[in-house]
This record gives C-alpha cells, sequence and structure tokens, in this order.
C-alpha cells in the first residue's frame, strides 16, 4: 500500500510497503553480511593507522573518554541517514518532481492529490476519459495524467537513491550548483589518499618504487570497480575479511609482546583533546556509501532495520579494532622522545651561525639532519614529527623485542597495501554509483 497522507511519521515512511522485494537471489543473512564488511571497509582504512600518533602525549584512558561519544555520534548520523535515505526513495515513488529537475521536499506532501479533485471533475467521468498508451521504452502512460505524473511513469525505474539525487531533493536551487563539485572534490581527495597510501605500501613490499606503482594502483583498481561493479560488494567483503583477519593478528602480536615488555603508558590528561580529529576520520565516510548499499536493501520494516544494524555493528566493531589497535601500539612503541624536544632557540641560533658561515646548499643539509635528530621509528612523537605512520615504529619495536616476528613486517605491508585497496574499491563504487 503506498502512503496516503503526508503527516505520516518519518520513521515509518517505506515500512508499509511489505510486497516490495530487492534480494535479487541473495538472503537477507548474505546482504546484512555484505553490508558489514562494505561498512568495515570504509572504516577500517588510513585512519586507523594515524590514530595513535595523536597519543603520545594524552595516553590511553583520556583516550578512551573522547573515543566513546564520538562512537556514539558515528551511530546517530547513520541512524538519521537512513531516515533520509527513506524519504528520498518515497520522494522518487510518489513522484514529487517535474520534466526536468526535482522539487525541494520542503512543504511538499509525500503524495500527490488527485487530478480529478484538483480540477474539480467527478471520479466517474475521469473514469470514463480514461486513456493509456506505449512509451518507447514499453512503460505503460496515462494520458489523463499530468505531464509531471506521466514523467514519473516512464523513468521513476531509473533513477535510483544516491547522493546526486539527495542533493536535488533537499537543497534549494542556487546551492545544487554547488554540491556536485563539492562531492566530486571530496571523492577525488580521498581516493588520491588512498591511491598514495596503497602505492607506497605497495612499492615497500614488492621492492618497487612507489612513483611507478601509482598508475598500476589506480588503473587496475579502477577497471576492477567498472568491469565488476554489478559484484563489487561480494569482492570487497571477502578482501575485507581477509585484512581483518591480519590486522587482528598483528594487534594480538602487539598486545602479547606489550605485555612481557612492561613498556610504561604515560597518562596526561590536559592533552586528552589531541586525538579527537583523528577519532572522527577513523570512523567517518559511511554516508558516501550508504547509498549504494541501501540498493541491496528491501522497502519492508524488516529489511531496513537489518540494513541500520548492520551499519551499527560495523561501527561498533570499527571502534573495537580502534581501542585494541591503540592499546597494541601503546604496549610496545614508547610514546615520547626527548630528543625530539630541542629548545627552539638553540635550533634558531644554530640556523643563523650555520648560513653565516657556510654556502647555502651546505647550510640547509646541516639544518636538516639538525631537525630530525630523533629517529622517526624510535617513538610515536618522532613518528607524528616526521609524518611516518603508525606502522612503521610498531614494526621496528617489535622486531627489536622478538627477532622471531620478523614477519610482522610483511603482515603490516600486506594489510596497509590491502586495506587502501578495497577502501579504493569501495569509495570508487560509490563515486561511480553516485554519478549513475
Amino acid at each position: 500500500m503506498p502512503i496516503k497522507s503526508g503527516n505520516q511519521e518519518p520513521s515509518a515512511i517505506l515500512h508499509i510497503d511489505e510486497s516490495t522485494q530487492q534480494g535479487s537471489g541473495h538472503s537477507l543473512l548474505i546482504r546484512c553480511s555484505q553490508c558489514f564488511f562494505v561498512s568495515v571497509a570504509v572504516l577500517l582504512s588510513s585512519g586507523i593507522l594515524g590514530l595513535p600518533l595523536k597519543l603520545h602525549r594524552s595516553g590511553f584512558f583520556p583516550f578512551l573518554l573522547t573515543f566513546s561519544p564520538n562512537v556514539l555520534l558515528q551511530i546517530l548520523v547513520v541512524y538519521f541517514f537512513v531516515i533520509v535515505l527513506q524519504v528520498c526513495d518515497s520522494a522518487l515513488e510518489e513522484s514529487l518532481h517535474d520534466d526536468n529537475t526535482y522539487n525541494s521536499l520542503n512543504g511538499l506532501s509525500l503524495v500527490e492529490t488527485d487530478t480529478a479533485s484538483r480540477n474539480g471533475g467527478s471520479p466517474s467521468t475521469d473514469h470514463a476519459n480514461h486513456e493509456e498508451t506505449t512509451s518507447n521504452d514499453g512503460a505503460k502512460v496515462d494520458l489523463n495524467l499530468p505531464k509531471r505524473k506521466r514523467f514519473n511513469m516512464q523513468t521513476s525505474s531509473k533513477i535510483t537513491t544516491n547522493l546526486h539525487v539527495l542533493a536535488k531533493l533537499f537543497f534549494p536551487r542556487w546551492l545544487r550548483f554547488l554540491v556536485g563539485p563539492l562531492f566530486l572534490i571530496e571523492f577525488t581527495l580521498i581516493l588520491t589518499c588512498y591511491a598514495l597510501a596503497g602505492s607506497e605500501a605497495a612499492g615497500q613490499l614488492f621492492g618497487i618504487n612507489y612513483v611507478y606503482m601509482i598508475p598500476v594502483f589506480v588503473i587496475s583498481l579502477s577497471i576492477i570497480i567498472l568491469v565488476t561493479y554489478a559484484i563489487i560488494q561480494p569482492i570487497v567483503s571477502v578482501l575485507t575479511l581477509i585484512k581483518g583477519l591480519v590486522f587482528m593478528f598483528v594487534c594480538v602480536i602487539g598486545v602479547s609482546l606489550g605485555s612481557e615488555s612492561h613498556n610504561p603508558i604515560t597518562t596526561n590528561w590536559k592533552y586528552a583533546a589531541d586525538p579527537i580529529l583523528f577519532e572522527t576520520i577513523a570512523l567517518g565516510g559511511l554516508p558516501l556509501c550508504m547509498p549504494m548499499i541501501y540498493e541491496k536493501f528491501g522497502k519492508t520494516k524488516k529489511e531496513i532495520r537489518a540494513f541500520r544494524n548492520s551499519i551499527f555493528s560495523a561501527i561498533i566493531f570499527c571502534a573495537l579494532l580502534n581501542v585494541l589497535w591503540a592499546w597494541s601500539v601503546l604496549s610496545v612503541v614508547p610514546q615520547l622522545d626527548s630528543s625530539c624536544r630541542t629548545p627552539t632557540t638553540n635550533i634558531t641560533t644554530r640556523l643563523v651561525e650555520v648560513k653565516s658561515q657556510l654556502p647555502p646548499d651546505v647550510a640547509t643539509t646541516t639544518v636538516a639532519s639538525r631537525e630530525m635528530a630523533c629517529d622517526p621509528s624510535s617513538s610515536l612523537e618522532a613518528a607524528l614529527l616526521s609524518g611516518t605512520i603508525t606502522t612503521i615504529p610498531f614494526t621496528k619495536m617489535v622486531i627489536e623485542k622478538n627477532p622471531n616476528m620478523a614477519f610482522c613486517a610483511v603482515l603490516i605491508r600486506i594489510f596497509v597495501s590491502l586495506s587502501t585497496a578495497v577502501s579504493f574499491l569501495v569509495i570508487g563504487a560509490s563515486l561511480h554509483h553516485t554519478s549513475e
């Protein structure tokens, strides 16, 4: 039964049409599993590798205090975004668009008023004059319906709920011209980060300069997205399962070695706000891929609830992995390095003396070596200052504490390469879905 009133509660939208099924031969359990793993693929990316670096001053327990509300906020974002997707889907089904563009939902009912009552005619007269024709694509078109309604009957089946359609429905006309470029810029920046990080990790894994790996990484994954788009979610699910197992194994190694070495973990509540930005990045990005996943689910209450709970489970699972990874790193890698905290006045004095006595090229070399006095792989503080990801000092400390764990370096490179590749596939597929 379609919705008959615009006063229907938002949370109940699309829950009434029990006959709509979009399983495509898959059971609900399989679709929920794919939704879970695709969401994990988005969350378990480069953000988790940089998060422990921001804990070098605060420590573990201040991180827990600020990270817990962040998890709750991400769950609320998903909850309300699911409602937005339902409203968008309902709007498409109820023909809230004209020939060229979509109308805003502001002030509009989700159901169009009856043509006969709007024109003052009687239902019996309109029924007697009822005419139908067939369009070029085989769709039945009622010639007595308004032009806007006729357009919807021919094209609504071709329109899917995606970020572009959401912008058309909910944003004013002047803002729609900005949303498209902003979405494109966001997708491009995210894909660029994944391409650079993945190419560097793959280059280290295979012993190839990462510059030569960039075109191979981008072109090969782009071809995979275009060729296997219809089955991209099962592929991503399998790859995410593999990278998740590898990552959990690495975390367990770190925790076990940390319990044996008793590396001290310092806590300073003064810097509790340091990791907030990285916490948001580590759990962000889900709304970009949710419309693509949403297509696989039906519009019944049961399937909408399953879709929402699958994403909730992915957020909680990735939050636990972030906590486990942070504890694993802090248990193995020293947080602070005194050699990185040379007073600025001494560096300035040394700069003046060097520039006054040596040629410019030699002076530059001397200053660079002075600034890099602390080893980036010796502590979290040194890694943060040098722009190195957490895995570099973590790998070094694991091998130092137990040389038999040298294979851990290979596992971490595999994880970083696989993680960025899978995230590239998901975000690229979401861009493909948005541009359809």
